[in-house]
């Protein structure tokens, strides 16, 4: 299962949770807020609202 401990060190990035449609990402954003992470963002609606709004994907 998911672990923030297992998120490598972003380095000053931002590191963007997603999932397909939304739900699992904001589960683990929770978690990562629970556990005191410095991620602090996902992709409401996941993917797919991504790429129905028209933004670029690479691959599938």
């Amino acid at each position: 299962g998911f672990s923030p401990r297992n998120i490598p060190d972003p380095k000053g990035r931002t590191v963007v949770l997603q999932c397909a449609g939304g739900k699992r990402s904001g589960q683990a954003l929770d978690q990562c807020a629970a556990a005191q992470s410095a991620i602090d963002t996902h992709l409401a609606g996941g993917i797919g609202a991504w790429k129905d709004a028209g933004f670029p994907v690479v691959g599938d």
